[in-house]
């Protein structure tokens, strides 16, 4: 009797407990920003936190609007990252605590004397951003923003005098001046950021070992090496 009462335990342990001991994949979706790398280099940072506890992070390329429906749904394992705070409006999706990297968020203006330091700064401005970055679009709140599904589309928009303010993130700005890319234009930083990894909650188990593993990784010489390579490859492609 006590022999099937403890197979009975186990069974139901197994159908009741989340796999995570022996789970080795995670499908994640990853938004898609037409020229921003941004989320590239995430990739790799999170495929690398995930290989160190012996998962193989697949992701799913998807608009930045519509990942995040997809991952809310349970039709993929999370969110490669977001900002702060979208569980409020995405409620199966857990958010990590431990930020797995800090964006700069720029202003970037013709070169006309306006040096914008807050997103307060930026009334009365004519402005566009990067369709679905949500952040942006909070912090842009009454100011009537344009979306643009295309941020390349944002400079021809500002030479024509179309807008005023185009707002992009710190790596693209990076990217544009050391190629000169882009003439006579002005850069403001207006804020900073904190990105994070989202887990559907089905795979509420592996918070606790992602977080862990994302706050130690951020304090190796490993995590600026990955950085580093990547952009360099960028700027000589």
């Amino acid at each position: 009797m006590r022999a099937a009462r403890l197979i009975l335990l186990i069974a139901l342990m197994v159908v009741v407990l989340p796999s995570v001991f022996s789970q080795t994949q995670m499908d994640i979706c990853k938004l898609v920003i037409e020229g921003d790398p941004l989320a590239d280099l995430i990739e790799i940072l999170m495929q690398e936190v995930y290989a160190s506890i012996g998962i193989e992070m697949r992701t799913h390329e998807m608009p930045i609007n519509r990942s995040l429906y997809h991952a809310n749904a349970g039709e993929s394992d999370g969110e490669l990252f977001r900002v702060d705070g979208i569980s409020s409006r995405f409620p199966n999706l857990i958010q990590l605590s431990e930020p797995i990297y800090e964006l700069k968020i720029f202003a970037v203006c013709l070169d006309t004397g306006f040096q914008p330091q807050t997103w307060a700064d930026l009334k009365g401005k004519r402005i566009a951003y990067s369709n679905g970055f949500l952040y942006a679009e909070q912090m842009l709140t009454g100011m009537n923003p344009t979306p643009l599904d295309d941020l390349g589309q944002g400079f021809d928009l500002l030479y024509n005098g179309k807008i005023e303010v185009l707002i992009k993130t710190q790596k693209t700005v990076e990217i544009s001046q050391q190629r000169s890319e882009q003439q006579g234009l002005s850069y403001h930083v207006i804020d900073k950021i904190e990105l994070f990894h989202y887990l559907h909650k089905k795979n509420a188990a592996l918070a606790d070992r992602l977080n862990k593993t994302i706050k130690e990784f951020r304090k190796t010489p490993r995590y600026q090496e990955i950085m580093n390579d990547f952009y360099l490859k960028l700027e000589n492609p």
